[in-house]
């Protein structure tokens, strides 16, 4: 999904969807604190069923899965 952290959250709560997954990228995009995500949330009347930091592991190159695997051990 395109777009804001608020214009996707937005439009979660718009289509009746009770949570969502927070993608890492979303996160350090927004220009504002989590609690600040967590207000827009609590707002919207959506919860935060799960917070993604890793993605990419299945179905990719060796090349990519080793530079995730590495990015996974640096975290």
């Amino acid at each position: 999904m395109s777009g804001t952290l608020r214009e996707k959250l937005e439009a979660i709560a718009a289509a009746r969807f009770d949570g969502y997954e927070l993608f890492e990228n979303d996160l350090l995009y927004f220009n504002g604190s989590p609690a600040e995500v967590r207000g827009m949330t609590d707002d919207l009347g959506l919860v935060c069923e799960l917070y993604q930091p890793f993605r990419d592991f299945e179905g990719v190159s060796d090349a990519l899965l080793r530079r995730n695997l590495d990015q996974t051990r640096r975290e």
